[in-house]
């Protein structure tokens, strides 16, 4: 695709373009600005904020067309014609009419409302990025811009401390559910406990004779006993924080892979998002404090606490395994609390772990 402004330099030559597409003044006027700034000739970002300033409320009706594909997509990316059906687009998506269009001229209409362009407020905007989500992410299955949406959703709001509250009506609603989940099990059901467990349990342990053969009763004795011990104490550390480690502190980018036009500096401020995540911005240094799921720090426990599960389990079920393993040493302490939990389990009558609680 030509950029913006090597379709103004062939527009002169180019015969029956004006015939073909007629460009309005206003459209025109926002090109100049592109072509006269004589701030940042460079900066893209600033470029846009001005030039998306200018068009906040302009409004047209010639449909897209045609296909764009582009990184970190600006106005000056799109030709005449494109910028035309952009605008159409965006004229009935603010409407809540979110028709198709190339996941790339999309990704401006993001931009503008980061940038604080199409809303009076940031919960207004956060309302629309919301309603963006649903109406275009979900819709048209796009995936990788919903992953990223959540991330510049996530950022917007800590820079402009919008309540969670707000943020949780869409898919930002279960980024922490998982470490809420095994955190406090006992606040969530058999079913959600068993699934937020499964990712990190031992492929040896889920493939067992043992597990396979009685996948019921197994699954809800692993919930009980993780019920039982993932606030116990062991060493002076939770099994939980055995398990799992701490929340760490870590450089973090409020806006990353996003066109957005920043204020001069940002102010300190603290942002808690949820009981296990939280920000902080400091001297302009931003930092994220949260659990790191790619770097658990106890998988050798982990692994032990679930083969000796799985050794206990085997025993008491009478269930040979084809290549049996010792007991791990040192966890004879779980002995009881495993035999405790399939007592329980066994009196309990027969409910499909989803629908208990």
């Amino acid at each position: 695709m030509g950029s913006l402004s090597s379709a103004i330099m062939k527009e002169g030559r180019e015969q029956g373009l004006e015939q073909q597409v007629m460009i309005p003044d206003k459209i025109r006027e926002m090109i100049r600005i592109y072509k006269d700034w004589s701030g940042f000739p460079n900066d893209r970002t600033a470029i846009f904020y001005s030039q998306a300033r200018f068009m906040a409320d302009y409004e047209d009706s010639l449909p897209w067309e045609g296909s764009f594909e582009c990184y970190c997509p600006v106005y000056q990316d799109l030709t005449p014609r494109q910028l035309r059906g952009y605008f159409a687009w965006r004229t009935k998506a603010r409407q809540g009419d979110f028709g198709p269009i190339p996941m790339s001229a999309a990704c401006i209409y993001v931009y503008e409302l980061l940038n604080g362009i199409g809303a009076s407020s940031p919960e207004e905007t956060v309302e629309k990025l919301l309603a963006f989500e649903s109406g275009y992410c979900q819709k048209y299955g796009e995936l990788q811009l919903q992953s990223d949406l959540r991330d510049w959703m996530l950022g917007y709001a800590v820079i402009h401390h919008v309540s969670p509250d707000l943020l949780c009506k869409g898919s930002l609603a279960e980024i922490d559910k998982p470490f809420l989940i095994l955190r406090n099990p006992g606040d969530y059901s058999y079913d959600e406990v068993f699934r937020t467990l499964s990712p990190h349990t031992s492929r040896k342990v889920m493939v067992s004779q043992t597990f396979t053969r009685e996948p019921d009763l197994t699954s809800r004795v692993y919930v009980n006993v993780w019920r039982r011990i993932s606030n116990m104490r062991i060493d002076n550390r939770s099994v939980f924080r055995r398990c799992f480690g701490v929340r760490t502190a870590h450089s973090w980018e409020p806006m990353r892979n996003a066109v957005y036009y920043p204020p001069v500096t940002f102010m300190d401020l603290e942002y808690r998002f949820s009981a296990i995540r939280g920000y902080r911005c400091k001297c302009g240094v931003w930092k994220e404090m949260r659990y790191q799921d790619y770097n658990f720090q106890g998988k050798t426990f982990r692994k032990d606490l679930q083969e000796a599960l799985l050794c206990i389990l085997s025993r008491e079920l009478n269930i040979p395994e084809k290549k049996p393993q010792p007991m791990p040493p040192g966890y004879e302490w779980l002995e009881p609390i495993v035999l405790e939990a399939l007592k329980e389990e066994k009196q309990r009558p027969s409910v499909p772990p989803e629908a208990a609680d």
